[in-house]
């Protein structure tokens, strides 16, 4: 089993010890997860204002949240503005105890991120003890070819950081189900909420099953949803209904 926490979380743009202060003591109430996932740029707050994405020392920044998970295997993913070789990079890190890695950087980036963001250009599958999982930001979840690069690597877990808006939620609930029950994995995603000048996000951070099922979602009124994933149950499924045996690769175009 795999225990897992989803934050639904309103980062404010431009403040960022702030928001990684209000990290930190989300992270102390749900260390007990094995994962615990934040959305997407919750470092700087969903902004495309170059003044509100300063670059920062993530080593001392983050220094706490890191004696919190000391003696712990917790890892905390989430989305952060990543400084690199010039450009801005909006990326899911993952800080754990010992060490802060980048993992996924957004290849997909929403119409007019690109005035600050430099597109990402891999995507890589990550093994914990029982799993292995992959990552997608925001827009990432309309693409399913990217998706399915976790389809034909077995992999078990996708986790969607975002920030997605509350005007388009319905879409956001039909493509996390769409992803999981396409390539029968557990999907943990968690969305920024809340309203920001005059922006409104869409929270409803949820867990589904691999059947599609939504196991956790969070309203309004809650910040994280919670849920224990058993792989068991997932091998086991697959084996009742083996979409990747059934798969055909060659197919011809006309």
């Amino acid at each position: 089993m795999m225990r897992v926490c989803a934050v639904s979380f309103s980062p404010i743009p431009g403040r960022i010890e702030e928001n990684i202060s209000r990290i930190v003591e989300i992270v102390t109430q749900e260390r007990a997860h094995d994962f615990i996932l934040f959305p997407e740029l919750s470092d700087t707050g969903y902004t495309l204002q170059a003044d509100q994405v300063k670059p920062y020392c993530r080593q001392t920044v983050f220094a706490p949240l890191q004696d919190i998970l000391s003696g712990s295997n917790t890892v905390v993913s989430l989305g952060l503005a990543e400084h690199l070789n010039g450009g801005i990079y909006n990326t899911i890190f993952e800080i754990s105890a010992t060490s802060i890695v980048p993992r996924y950087r957004k290849t997909h980036l929403f119409p007019g991120e690109e005035r600050l963001f430099r597109q990402g250009d891999f995507i890589s599958l990550y093994s914990s003890a029982s799993a292995v999982y992959g990552y997608h930001l925001c827009y990432d979840i309309r693409y399913p070819e990217l998706t399915r690069t976790l389809f034909s690597y077995s992999g078990d877990i996708l986790f969607v950081s975002a920030a997605w808006p509350a005007k388009r939620i319905d879409h956001w609930r039909s493509l996390l189900v769409a992803r999981a029950i396409e390539n029968q994995v557990y999907v943990v995603a968690a969305n920024q909420n809340g309203v920001l000048q005059n922006y409104h996000f869409g929270g409803q951070s949820m867990i589904l099953s691999p059947r599609g099922e939504i196991l956790q979602e969070s309203s309004e009124n809650t910040e994280c949803v919670r849920a224990c994933l058993s792989l068991s149950l997932l091998r086991e499924y697959r084996r009742e209904f083996p979409l990747r045996s059934s798969r055909c690769n060659d197919i011809s175009f006309l």
